[in-house]
C-alpha cells in the first residue's frame, strides 16, 4: 500500500493534536515553520513523536537520521517518511 505525504502529514497533525492542548485550538499548524522553535513541540513531545511515527508508520529511524533537516517540519517529516516507506532513502 502506496501512503502520500498529504496522508502522512494529516497523521502527524492528528497525533500532535491529541497531545498538545495549544494545537488542538489552532485552525492550521504551520507545515514550513519549525514546531520546535515555534514552542509547539518540546524534546519530550520529539521523542513521542518519533516513536509515533516509527509505530504508525512502520519505519526504522536510525540514530543519523535524528537532525533538523527530518524532523523540524510537518513538511519535512511527511517528505522523509514518504520516502523511507517508498525505499528511496
Amino acid at each position: 500500500m502506496k501512503i502520500d505525504k498529504k496522508k502522512i502529514k494529516i497523521e502527524i497533525i492528528k497525533f500532535l493534536k491529541k497531545r498538545n492542548p495549544i494545537l488542538l485550538k489552532l485552525k492550521k499548524i504551520p507545515e514550513d515553520k519549525s514546531l520546535l522553535k515555534l514552542g509547539y513541540l518540546d524534546s519530550f513531545g520529539l521523542i513521542e513523536l518519533i516513536e509515533f511515527i516509527q509505530q504508525k508508520f512502520k519505519v526504522k529511524i536510525n540514530n543519523n537520521e535524528l537532525k533538523p533537516e527530518v524532523f523540524s517540519t510537518l513538511n519535512k517529516m511527511s517528505i522523509w517518511i514518504e520516502k523511507k516507506l517508498n525505499k528511496k532513502l
